[in-house]
């Protein structure tokens, strides 16, 4: 009996040894993997969620007459720091040093209607989508033909050069009767694209949502005839590492939309 009890005793410590050896033997990074992530928390005790972005943009974000940002990034992330129970902290960047401050981890995401891409999320962490900023149609007013992109073919069609809405639109009309522009704006008020729209010589512009919403406000004889007919996806972008932060995030954007919410910010501002 005691001499099973002397094995079963070397059988132990030999299997302990050779854990504690494996253990020894694994790279660091799967050991790391290990280590809870503490984005969350960090925000949490904080008491403040800090998010960058690149105003103004459109009904996404931009500054009132008081310099106080606003729009429908910026009501959403109040939601989700109030879902938190923290304060907001909203940081204006340009363009390119935004991408710099969500790689580093300056910023806690950035909410700047970013389009979801396969090259984005190969150098960040991006939320579950949230708003839909694709290619729709603008017209005039009195236009009742042109009601979705099926109806554009053999129809004059305004477009900014090699956008995405340049190339959306060849597949519903020829490229003869695309007009191109440099932009969809013009210092001169008697020519460019939406002049050319409201003056007939084109029957529709293809753009962003975003832009089509502060082109109709500006301009009240066009309208926008549909909701977008392309998909490009907004999300939230962080650091990589920061998971539990942005699991949370997908979880308040996921019961924003079943409530509601998502879409009443959204007509909020594009109504």
């Amino acid at each position: 009996m005691r001499k099973k009890i002397i094995i079963l005793f070397v059988v132990v410590i030999i299997l302990v040894a050779f854990f504690v050896w494996w253990q020894s033997t694994q790279p660091d990074e799967e050991k790391n993997e290990a280590v809870k992530d503490l984005s969350l928390k960090n925000v949490k005790e904080r008491g403040e969620l800090v998010v960058g972005g690149d105003a103004p943009y459109g009904v996404m974000e931009f500054f009132d007459e008081s310099g106080e940002i606003i729009g429908i990034d910026i009501d959403i992330s109040r939601e989700i720091a109030s879902e938190l129970g923290v304060e907001l902290k909203y940081v204006d960047y340009d363009w390119e040093p935004l991408f710099d401050a969500i790689k580093n981890g300056e910023i806690d995401f950035a909410a700047s209607a970013l389009t979801i891409t396969p090259e984005r999320e190969k150098e960040m962490r991006f939320s579950v989508p949230y708003f839909n900023g694709g290619q729709t149609i603008v017209v005039k007013k009195s236009d009742t033909k042109i009601k979705s992109a099926s109806d554009l073919k053999d129809k004059r069609i305004g477009v900014q050069i090699e956008s995405t809405g340049h190339y959306a639109v060849q597949k519903y009309t020829s490229d003869d009767l695309i007009s191109t522009y440099e932009t969809y704006e013009s210092e001169d008020p008697e020519s460019g694209m939406l002049y050319d729209l409201k003056s007939g010589n084109i029957d529709a512009v293809v753009l962003d949502y975003i832009a089509a919403i502060s082109i109709v406000k500006d301009y009240p004889t066009l309208k926008i005839v549909s909701d977008p007919f392309t998909e490009e996806f907004y999300g939230f972008a962080s650091k990589k590492d920061r998971v539990s932060l942005m699991n949370e995030v997908d979880k308040i954007l996921r019961e924003m939309k079943r409530e509601g919410k998502l879409k009443e910010i959204q007509n909020r501002w594009t109504k």
